[in-house]
């Protein structure tokens, strides 16, 4: 009996690896694409660094957008129509953030990105980006995508929905390191999607141990029995 315990603890152990490591085909966990486009380049909102914003008066800041999934999900990929918005750099962070007590919290997935963007209303500004350390996302948690200015002269637009949705969103100063969360009838969303990939529940692994052990210990019996 040690034996057949041993062999299904060392199946188990095989089966979480393999479950852990197998591709599985993109699916999209989180989204707010809309409209016949899912979005649209006449609408954005600006992110920039600190010199594009004393041109104008105001102050560099970083944009963020609450979403939640449906199931244990892992990420793998970021769909984000964004452009460049003036003859500022196209240097900027795309973060994927846990919530802290109803504001963006610690970082999770960090891309520091340069892509070549033309100006946001030219063509399709539709960008995907892969995740850097493909986190796994709990049912139901709330989760914050921010977009972060990385050089002073930053100067990006992240596009809106196609047809206005209401949704949480936070705004960061630099100047006052704070955070203003802004409830969901503030303004149009900014669009994205994020594609994942949905992960087997730990719960699950364990059942199929146990049922592996129970057909182990019926087919030793037999054996026992046709040797007698």
């Amino acid at each position: 009996m040690l034996s057949t315990v041993k062999h299904v603890l060392c199946l188990f152990a095989l089966i979480t690896v393999i479950g852990s490591n197998v591709p599985a085909s993109a699916d999209v966990i989180a989204t707010n694409f809309n409209g016949d486009t899912g979005y649209k380049n006449t609408s954005w909102t600006v992110i920039y660094g600190s010199t594009i914003a004393e041109q104008y008066g105001s102050t560099s800041y970083s944009f963020a957008i609450a979403f939640t999934v449906d199931s244990l999900s892992a990420v793998d990929s970021y769909e984000l129509p964004i452009g460049s918005s003036g003859g500022g750099s196209n240097r900027f962070d795309l973060e994927l953030r846990t919530d802290a007590n109803g504001e963006p919290g610690k970082v999770i997935d960090l891309l520091e990105l340069e892509p070549e963007l033309t100006y946001v209303s030219f063509g399709d500004p539709l960008w995907v980006f892969d995740s850097a350390s493909q986190p796994t996302l709990e049912p139901g948690v709330t989760y914050w995508l921010n977009i972060s200015p990385a050089a002073d002269d930053t100067y990006i637009g992240w596009c809106s929905t196609a047809e206005r949705e209401d949704r949480t969103s936070a705004l960061y100063r630099f100047n006052t390191d704070t955070w203003t969360v802004y409830p969901p009838s503030w303004t149009s969303s900014v669009a994205f999607r994020i594609n994942g990939h949905e992960v087997p529940e730990p719960a699950s692994l364990g059942l199929f141990a146990v049922a592996t052990l129970v057909l182990i210990k019926r087919h030793r019996t037999r054996n026992i029995e046709s040797q007698a």
